[in-house]
């Protein structure tokens, strides 16, 4: 018997997570399973993970079993980059406009025909008795509740959903006959389910209003949190943020790239790297920032080769979507863990609340003045033990306990 957090598990219970993002996809979608499926391995589980083949699987745990299980190649296409911006760009253009009239909901749409004898061979092969479900792709959550469905509700299924699904507001469908199909899957899987987890309160709000079976788990981190891990801005150089500049994030930052603009020295010497994408009409109209080296871009890089430039950082930027006030960016979570703080450009929300009540950084409107103000308090803020405080809390190995904890309940529900 292994007891976590005075609960006690039969040792080997074996659990099913389907995750179409796992390693070795690279992406943040991948993330969030690969460190819970980690830890739940450490606690005695035996986890299946059914996933399709992006080639070779990394070892997360000994008790972790991967499982590459058949698909159509359409989703191999949707994460083909090119040295080439605009190649890249026409190439993502044609794939969607596939994706618009086939995969008008997501990757895994087709992946049923293969997914669904799986789960319910694994189910009977394994005696298993509880399946999470993660999604994006969300139609991995559609297949699970109809596995569960035809197998007479012989297990328990978790359903794990980390973004909106048919409420994402840049998400746009051909034929008004599209939506209602995509509404109808998404209500179906959630009310088959024994639980629905949310990563954030926000989003639970919005898809389930609350109901009962809504439960949240939010996102978290993996680096090893050091106390005393205070960032020292008379040592290190350079303000960073990573990921995609685009989808609403680009509007939210604007103000920000006008204030730096009109007086360069808010930044009070300091260059901004941007590691990743960053929309090309904010490259052009801001294009002096750039040719100034105020602003530099880089090609996105791997997250062990993020972390070097996170911690040679004085702090990192985060800019929110206002379409999006429900989700809260993984960066959140991560930066703290770093001994980073961060400077969010946001419209209020759940990563206005999360910044604000952990005392882990600076939330700001998208006003440049107001921008400009919160610049000279963040150059002189000392955050290092809130940021500490919070990345204990928010740990993945923390998360994973925090499952444990649902798993136990939903076996025990009858």
């Amino acid at each position: 018997m292994v007891k976590t957090d005075g609960e006690s598990l039969v040792y080997m219970t074996n659990l099913i997570i389907i995750a179409h993002k796992y390693p070795p996809f690279s992406g943040v979608g991948a993330n969030r399973w690969a460190h819970l499926t980690q830890y739940l391995g450490q606690m005695g589980y035996k986890l299946h993970v059914l996933t399709v083949d992006r080639g070779s699987v990394p070892i997360v745990h000994e008790n972790v079993i991967v499982h590459k299980v058949k698909s159509e190649p359409f989703y191999k296409l949707t994460s083909i980059k090119f040295k080439n911006r605009l190649l890249t760009s026409l190439f993502s253009f044609a794939v969607n406009k596939i994706r618009s009239v086939f995969w008008f909901d997501d990757e895994a749409q087709y992946w049923g025909k293969y997914l669904v004898p799986k789960i319910l061979e694994v189910v009977e092969q394994y005696n298993v008795k509880v399946v999470i479900a993660t999604g994006h792709p969300f139609q991995a959550n559609r297949w699970a509740a109809e596995a569960k469905i035809k197998s007479g509700g012989s297990f328990k299924l978790i359903q794990d959903i980390r973004d909106p699904w048919v409420h994402n507001p840049f998400k746009k469908y051909m034929f008004r006959w599209q939506f209602e199909k995509v509404k109808k899957w998404q209500e179906v899987a959630l009310e088959v389910a024994d639980a629905n987890v949310f990563v954030t309160s926000a989003l639970s709000h919005l898809i389930t209003g609350g109901a009962r079976k809504s439960n949240v788990i939010e996102n978290g981190h993996n680096f090893h949190v050091v106390a005393g891990n205070i960032n020292n801005n008379t040592v290190k150089k350079g303000i960073i943020h990573a990921g995609t500049l685009a989808n609403g994030r680009d509007v939210v930052a604007e103000p920000f790239f006008n204030a730096c603009n009109n007086n360069p020295d808010i930044l009070l010497g300091h260059s901004v790297h941007f590691y990743g994408r960053v929309s090309m009409w904010l490259l052009n109209k801001y294009k002096n920032l750039f040719d100034n080296n105020i602003f530099i871009l880089h090609q996105p890089i791997s997250q062990k080769e993020l972390t070097s430039k996170y911690v040679n950082s004085i702090f990192a930027l985060q800019f929110n979507a206002k379409e999006y006030p429900y989700l809260v960016s993984t960066k959140i979570y991560e930066h703290p863990a770093l001994g980073l703080s961060t400077f969010s450009v946001n419209c209020g929300g759940a990563v206005d609340n999360l910044i604000k009540e952990n005392d882990i950084g600076i939330s700001c409107i998208p006003c440049e003045v107001a921008i400009s103000n919160s610049l000279v308090e963040m150059f002189n803020r000392n955050d290092g033990k809130s940021l500490y405080n919070f990345a204990k809390r928010s740990s993945f190995k923390s998360k994973a306990l925090e499952y444990n904890e649902l798993i136990m309940r939903v076996l025990k529900e009858q």
